[in-house]
């Protein structure tokens, strides 16, 4: 009895039409915009990544040790922000489609 009302809602769930995605005006805009900021944040993440490889340079050179100065701060702050930007960019572009 119980399965046989399960099946019916399911199948009354089924028969309605579903309508077709179509795309807000100025979808278009705001998915050009949301590329350009990727870009720029990968960009500013490639150069935080290397910022931090030369100061870590610098502390290894001046007997601090590579782990134990900013720079290894400034890389772990560029790899946790191109984490986030990377969540961020996936959630939109499933939220998009």
């Amino acid at each position: 009895m119980l399965m046989q009302l399960f099946d019916t809602a399911n199948t009354i769930v089924l028969a309605v039409p579903q309508p077709e995605a179509v795309q807000p005006p100025g979808g278009e805009k705001m998915w050009r915009i949301i590329g350009v900021a990727l870009w720029v944040f990968t960009g500013m993440a490639v150069l935080g990544i290397i910022t931090g490889g030369g100061w870590m340079w610098i502390d290894h050179m001046s007997d601090r040790g590579a782990t134990s100065g900013k720079g290894v701060k400034i890389v772990i702050g560029a790899f946790i922000g191109a984490g986030i930007m990377s969540l961020a960019a996936t959630l939109i572009t499933f939220a998009q489609s």
